[in-house]
């Protein structure tokens, strides 16, 4: 089994600092405080999701929602900021065709978004449960 580090107060510090719109995103983003309903849409569409990974790449938080909409990527920051979610770091090679594998083809470890961190992860999942 895979070990499982909660990272995330860490990773939003280091992805706040430095230049550029997505750092600012991060910088910017208050903490969600309490879900409101675009809040709630956003961690439902999350959960739902079936690739909660990010690579192993410099500023995760800034950098690994390049993809979303600027609104999705502040409302998923709000989330991380107020607790809602938490980035869990994942010591192992990250699994075939996962957002993880993409990002950082060559890497030993990935990042999964959850709302808690896993006592510890199986190999090949990229939603904290077997990629089917």
């Amino acid at each position: 089994m895979a070990k499982v580090v909660d990272v995330t107060d860490e990773e939003l510090s280091k992805s706040m600092e430095g230049p550029g719109d997505y750092v600012k995103r991060v910088a910017k983003a208050k903490p969600a405080k309490q879900l409101t309903p675009t809040l709630q849409a956003t961690l439902d569409r999350w959960n739902r999701s079936n690739d909660k990974s990010i690579g192993f790449i410099s500023k995760p938080l800034a950098y690994g929602f390049r993809f979303m909409r600027p609104s999705e990527h502040s409302n998923m920051i709000r989330l991380l900021k107020g607790k809602q979610l938490r980035l869990c770091r994942i010591d192992a090679k990250p699994p075939e065709g996962s957002s993880a594998r993409k990002d950082s083809p060559y890497g030993d470890r990935y990042f999964l978004i959850r709302e808690s961190c896993p006592d510890d992860v199986p190999d090949g999942t990229i939603a904290g449960r077997r990629k089917r």
